[in-house]
């Protein structure tokens, strides 16, 4: 069992961070949150509890009263540096960590609830799941249907998926980490989603979260495959209904202006004015602003940022996403919903 210990949450902080305010001989540091321009000292760092504490209201890692709320030590460095479990482990201790130790039965975590280190289950992808750098004699099924839906081999590198002898697997990742998956299959076209592993669902993550750069501008999608059709600074809901943990997720990658970009159709629109309610409460501070896909391409007829790519070609539906942004207020919402229907009515 690994145990990281006061001094050593201590010195790392005192390393990354120039200006620490050290109270109650040393078991709370206080910092200016990296994540948001803070100038006040608001982030606290429990050197005894491993926990981080913003004491604004309404804050992502807002604290509470006996030390609840907030965030772990450990998920505050992963976030920071951008890195996963382990590797965030071992930048506090400062020297290599056997994996094997990050990973104790329920049982065991138990017994050891009193050591500061934060244990995660981890989660499996599906059974012979191997990554495209991987040859497998249906890895060129796996890529034609990739390239049915003008996706290439590099972008299946790029996002690191990966392929069984029937489907397709999108993982999602958040600093290193694997935290979700969702698979596709060749055959029936069905969709599978992993069990829950630390409560991590569809609605907790957003695919292509370690692609995108902070601070830049952010695209965001219904699902992996307009995701990477529109390229790195883009990333996929799972839906077009925006939720509270996305949200967050959102706000870790600081994005200059928030584009969405879902599909034409009705639930998407729909779900436009939702969700932009919900960033304006939020996140005021974030521009919002959208593009959708056109109708058609010629006479074939489009209804997301995939199927433009696959009548057309993908450097045309992401020339095309980032010619076309406009500003999202509420009279481009109603123009949209106008439109929407217009579509509706001429499809009877």
């Amino acid at each position: 069992m690994i145990t990281i210990r006061p001094e050593q949450i201590r010195r790392w902080v005192e390393d990354n961070f120039h200006k620490v305010k050290v109270y109650k001989n040393g078991q709370e540091l206080a910092i200016c949150n990296p994540f948001d321009g803070d100038t006040g000292f608001h982030l606290w760092i429990s050197t005894v509890k491993a926990v981080c504490h913003d004491w604004r209201p309404g804050h992502e890692f807002e604290g509470g009263k006996g030390g609840k709320g907030g965030i772990s030590f450990l998920r505050f460095v992963q976030q920071y540096k951008r890195v996963g479990f382990r590797d965030a482990v071992q930048e506090v201790l400062g020297h290599a960590v056997d994996p094997k130790q990050l990973y104790l039965s329920k049982k065991r975590k138990a017994e050891e609830e009193e050591d500061d280190v934060e244990i995660e289950d981890k989660l499996e992808l599906p059974d012979g799941a191997v990554p495209f750098d991987v040859e497998k004699s249906y890895r060129s099924i796996a890529l034609k249907y990739l390239e049915k839906r003008a996706l290439t081999e590099a972008l299946a590198l790029t996002y690191k998926l990966y392929y069984t002898p029937d489907t397709i697997v999108f993982p999602y990742y958040e600093y290193g980490s694997l935290v979700y998956w969702q698979s596709r299959s060749f055959i029936a076209k069905d969709y599978y989603f992993p069990p829950e592993v630390g409560g991590v669902s569809k609605g907790k993550v957003l695919f292509g979260f370690d692609q995108v750069e902070i601070g830049s501008d952010l695209y965001m999608t219904e699902g992996p495959t307009d995701a990477m059709t529109l390229g790195l600074d883009t990333t996929g809901m799972g839906g077009a209904a925006l939720t509270d943990d996305q949200v967050r997720k959102i706000k870790l990658l600081a994005p200059q202006r928030l584009i969405w970009a879902l599909d034409n159709d009705g639930s998407g629109i729909a779900a436009l004015r939702r969700n932009y309610f919900m960033v304006k409460k939020r996140l005021p501070r974030v521009a919002q602003c959208y593009v959708i896909p056109p109708m058609a391409h010629g006479e074939q007829a489009v209804d997301d940022w995939n199927r433009l790519a696959q009548v057309a070609s993908l450097a045309h539906a992401q020339a095309y996403a980032r010619k076309n942004v406009a500003p999202l207020d509420l009279k481009a919402i109603a123009s949209l919903i106008r439109r929407c229907k217009f579509k509706l009515d001429s499809n009877r």
